[in-house]
């Protein structure tokens, strides 16, 4: 059953030093072809999530405290 999986950014896509994995774009393309749905969900505004909405081509964000929510 495909599920929406929604994540964080700061300790959960980007390491200690603030990059993205390359397990963790792995772990994630992996669950699109699985038939997920990816989410992001952050405390970030818009303006500095942009980076990584594009390289992971995620489409649905919550930003600023979920104040805004886009899909």
């Amino acid at each position: 059953m495909p599920k929406l999986l929604l994540l964080d950014i700061d300790g959960t896509l980007l390491d200690s030093n603030k990059k993205l994995p390359a397990s963790a774009k792995e772990a994630l393309q992996q669950a699109r072809l699985n038939g997920h749905d990816l989410a992001i969900a952050t405390g970030r505004g818009p303006f500095m999530i942009t980076s990584i909405l594009e390289e992971l081509k995620i489409d649905t964000y919550m930003y600023v405290q979920r104040q805004y929510i886009f899909t």
